[in-house]
């Protein structure tokens, strides 16, 4: 059985073989599980070299799009996963300082 930290590495290793594969729903599920994971292990530096991955792939996406009708889905997707992982560190954060 794999410990919450492989697996964390297992997702981000997956999320970087998808978008290099331009599966970029497929990669944001994987970012979406290493970012799950992060979490469980309330490990703040994990969580920020998530949010690094997920906003550098939303510029890639934005720039690859950008002469056409960008792929809605998948920058929304993508908007959404920053936010919610800026709003998680922000409060594991509140936590480590209240302890």
């Amino acid at each position: 059985m794999k410990t919450i930290g492989s697996l964390y590495s297992l997702f981000l290793e997956s999320n970087r073989d998808a978008f290099a594969q331009r599966h970029f729903v497929l990669a944001y599920h994987a970012l979406s599980g290493a970012m799950h994971c992060a979490l469980h292990l309330q490990d703040s530096a994990k969580l920020a070299e998530v949010e690094v991955s997920a906003t550098e792939q939303l510029h890639d996406i934005q720039e690859q799009f950008s002469s056409s009708a960008p792929e809605q889905q998948e920058v929304n997707l993508y908007i959404s996963l920053v936010q919610i992982i800026k709003t998680r560190r922000f409060l594991l954060q509140i936590k480590s300082t209240s302890k």
